[in-house]
């Protein structure tokens, strides 16, 4: 499912019945585990039903589902408030073409952002998510219940990840992993718990630029495969290698 740009609310006219049905969701959360899926053609008013389901679950007092896509092309997940959720926004191999903007990220337990071409760690894909481009998020204090990225990158190639603020995640900031032709541009990444953005892996021919990182735990910046990057006019204090990538 994906969550197009926020407009204002509008009433919502003859879908009694899938109202209820959210309604009752929402209802059997503390009871059992549960997950939703709302399926249709474009157009037909998925968003709409998603954000009453969100409202619902927000005048309960539960915290919110996050957003997943897979198998998609030109898309946009954009200015959405998700607080306490799972991974908050998942974009799964092989979707192509999509924007992830705009969005507030906080307290999610897992992942704030995360881009995957090996979502569940046991299988192999013939491509990872492409064209995918990360713009203008701001992520808090990502990975509440166990050690995750703000925004991670893993097995992706030719994406982007620009002018996005991250904050207080319980690992990295930005973590780039096993991917190729990644751009990281213009982003700030501060007080996370690991390192404040981080190459890791196979990671080779990604470029960092113009990035601002300060008093992570490990490094403000760190690439594993140090020859294989490039690394432009980045302000930060700690580096690993040591000496090869701040610009005070």
């Amino acid at each position: 499912m994906v969550l197009a740009q926020s407009t204002e609310d509008a009433e919502i006219v003859g879908r009694e019945e899938e109202l209820g049905a959210l309604a009752r969701f929402i209802d059997d959360i503390d009871r059992r585990p549960a997950g939703l899926v709302l399926e249709g053609e474009a157009g037909v008013g998925k968003t709409t039903l998603w954000r009453a389901a969100m409202r619902m679950a927000e005048t309960k007092g539960h915290g919110i589902g996050g957003i997943i896509v897979s198998n998609v092309k030109r898309v946009a997940i954009s200015n959405n408030k998700l607080i306490r959720t799972g991974n908050a926004i998942a974009v799964y191999t092989p979707a192509s073409e999509v924007l992830v903007s705009g969005n507030q990220v906080e307290d999610s337990l897992f992942s704030g952002i995360r881009v995957d071409g090996n979502p569940f760690g046991c299988c192999s894909y013939p491509t990872g998510p492409t064209s995918i481009a990360v713009a203008d998020n701001t992520v808090k204090r990502a990975g509440t219940a166990v050690p995750q990225d703000g925004i991670l990158l893993n097995r992706t190639s030719h994406s982007t990840v620009v002018e996005n603020r991250v904050e207080g995640s319980n690992r990295d900031g930005i973590d780039v992993r096993d991917s190729t032709e990644i751009l990281v541009v213009d982003n700030q990444a501060d007080s996370n718990a690991r390192d404040g953005i981080r190459n890791r892996g196979t990671s080779a021919g990604n470029s960092f630029k113009d990035n601002r990182m300060h008093g992570n735990a490990e490094h403000d910046a760190h690439d594993e495969n140090r020859t294989l990057n490039t690394w432009t006019d980045n302000i930060c204090t700690t580096d690993f290698p040591a000496g090869t990538i701040c610009r005070p």
